[in-house]
Protein backbone atom coordinates (compact mmCIF):
# COMPACT_ATOMS: atom_id res chain seq x y z
CA UNK A 1 0.00 0.00 0.00
CA UNK A 2 2.85 2.39 0.88
CA UNK A 3 4.55 1.71 -2.46
CA UNK A 4 1.30 2.48 -4.26
CA UNK A 5 0.99 5.85 -2.44
CA UNK A 6 4.61 6.73 -3.25
CA UNK A 7 4.08 5.72 -6.90
CA UNK A 8 0.91 7.81 -7.18
CA UNK A 9 2.66 10.77 -5.56
CA UNK A 10 5.65 10.44 -7.90
CA UNK A 11 3.33 10.15 -10.91
CA UNK A 12 1.44 13.25 -9.80
CA UNK A 13 4.69 15.20 -9.37
CA UNK A 14 5.98 14.05 -12.76
CA UNK A 15 2.70 15.03 -14.43
CA UNK A 16 2.77 18.53 -12.94
CA UNK A 17 6.39 19.00 -14.03
CA UNK A 18 5.63 17.86 -17.58
CA UNK A 19 2.55 20.08 -17.83
CA UNK A 20 4.65 23.03 -16.64
CA UNK A 21 7.11 22.36 -19.47
CA UNK A 22 4.42 22.34 -22.15
CA UNK A 23 4.30 24.76 -25.06
CA UNK A 24 3.74 28.35 -24.07
CA UNK A 25 4.26 31.71 -25.68
CA UNK A 26 7.74 32.04 -27.11
CA UNK A 27 9.87 34.96 -25.87
CA UNK A 28 9.78 36.53 -29.33
CA UNK A 29 5.96 36.41 -29.34
CA UNK A 30 5.76 37.85 -25.82
CA UNK A 31 8.24 40.57 -26.79
CA UNK A 32 6.25 41.51 -29.88
CA UNK A 33 3.05 41.67 -27.85
CA UNK A 34 4.61 43.68 -24.99
CA UNK A 35 6.85 45.78 -27.27
CA UNK A 36 10.00 44.42 -25.61
CA UNK A 37 13.24 43.74 -27.48
CA UNK A 38 14.92 40.50 -26.33
CA UNK A 39 18.57 40.10 -27.33
CA UNK A 40 21.01 37.46 -26.17
CA UNK A 41 24.42 39.12 -26.12
CA UNK A 42 26.45 36.88 -23.84
CA UNK A 43 27.90 39.63 -21.67
CA UNK A 44 26.61 42.75 -19.97
CA UNK A 45 26.95 45.70 -22.38
CA UNK A 46 29.33 48.42 -21.20
CA UNK A 47 27.19 51.15 -22.77
CA UNK A 48 24.85 51.68 -25.71
CA UNK A 49 26.21 55.03 -26.85
CA UNK A 50 27.22 54.39 -30.47
CA UNK A 51 30.02 56.99 -30.25
CA UNK A 52 31.67 55.31 -27.28
CA UNK A 53 31.27 51.54 -27.48
CA UNK A 54 33.64 49.18 -29.26
CA UNK A 55 32.33 45.74 -28.32
CA UNK A 56 30.33 43.27 -30.38
CA UNK A 57 27.52 42.79 -27.81
CA UNK A 58 26.96 46.54 -27.72
CA UNK A 59 26.99 46.67 -31.52
CA UNK A 60 24.21 44.07 -31.73
CA UNK A 61 22.01 46.16 -29.44
CA UNK A 62 22.73 49.43 -31.25
CA UNK A 63 21.96 47.90 -34.65
CA UNK A 64 18.65 46.56 -33.32
CA UNK A 65 17.66 49.94 -31.85
CA UNK A 66 18.79 52.42 -34.50
CA UNK A 67 18.53 53.02 -38.21
CA UNK A 68 21.09 54.86 -40.28
CA UNK A 69 20.67 56.81 -43.47
CA UNK A 70 21.13 53.57 -45.40
CA UNK A 71 20.90 49.91 -44.43
CA UNK A 72 22.28 46.70 -45.92
CA UNK A 73 20.30 44.25 -47.99
CA UNK A 74 20.32 41.02 -45.94
CA UNK A 75 21.07 38.87 -49.00
CA UNK A 76 23.99 40.57 -50.71
CA UNK A 77 24.67 43.57 -48.40
CA UNK A 78 24.19 46.24 -51.09
CA UNK A 79 23.00 49.60 -49.70
CA UNK A 80 19.25 50.00 -49.40
CA UNK A 81 17.20 52.92 -48.06
CA UNK A 82 17.12 53.37 -44.31
CA UNK A 83 16.12 56.72 -42.86
CA UNK A 84 17.02 58.19 -46.25
CA UNK A 85 14.59 57.18 -48.96
CA UNK A 86 17.11 58.04 -51.65
CA UNK A 87 20.52 59.63 -52.12
CA UNK A 88 22.68 61.09 -54.83
CA UNK A 89 26.45 61.08 -55.18
CA UNK A 90 28.18 63.95 -56.99
CA UNK A 91 30.03 63.19 -60.21
CA UNK A 92 33.39 63.51 -58.44
CA UNK A 93 32.22 61.23 -55.58
CA UNK A 94 32.89 63.81 -52.85
CA UNK A 95 29.35 64.96 -52.01
CA UNK A 96 26.50 62.73 -50.91
CA UNK A 97 23.01 64.24 -50.74
CA UNK A 98 20.47 62.27 -48.71
CA UNK A 99 16.71 62.77 -48.88
CA UNK A 100 15.07 61.70 -45.61
CA UNK A 101 11.82 59.76 -45.49
CA UNK A 102 8.91 62.05 -44.67
CA UNK A 103 7.64 59.55 -42.08
CA UNK A 104 10.99 59.15 -40.25
CA UNK A 105 10.29 59.77 -36.57
CA UNK A 106 11.99 59.37 -33.21
CA UNK A 107 10.40 57.02 -30.69
CA UNK A 108 8.69 60.02 -29.07
CA UNK A 109 7.05 60.94 -32.39
CA UNK A 110 9.27 63.92 -33.25
CA UNK A 111 10.37 64.04 -36.87
CA UNK A 112 13.94 63.03 -37.70
CA UNK A 113 15.77 65.95 -39.31
CA UNK A 114 18.95 66.41 -41.31
CA UNK A 115 20.33 68.35 -38.34
CA UNK A 116 20.02 65.22 -36.18
CA UNK A 117 22.46 63.46 -38.49
CA UNK A 118 24.75 66.51 -38.70
CA UNK A 119 24.97 66.69 -34.90
CA UNK A 120 25.62 62.96 -34.67
CA UNK A 121 28.48 63.16 -37.20
CA UNK A 122 29.95 66.17 -35.36
CA UNK A 123 29.76 64.33 -32.04
CA UNK A 124 31.43 61.28 -33.57
CA UNK A 125 34.20 63.47 -35.01
CA UNK A 126 34.76 65.15 -31.62
CA UNK A 127 34.94 61.79 -29.87
CA UNK A 128 37.43 60.49 -32.46
CA UNK A 129 39.59 63.59 -32.00
CA UNK A 130 39.59 63.11 -28.23
CA UNK A 131 40.71 59.50 -28.59
CA UNK A 132 43.49 60.42 -30.98
CA UNK A 133 44.84 63.09 -28.63
CA UNK A 134 45.13 60.64 -25.71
Amino acid sequence: MTNRIIACGALGLLTSVLIGCGPGAKPVDQGAHNKVLNITVGTEPEDIDPHVVTGVPEHHIIVALTEGLVAEDPVDLHPVPGTAERWKVSDDGTVYTFHLRENAKWTNGDPVTANDFVQSFKRSEEHTSELQSQ
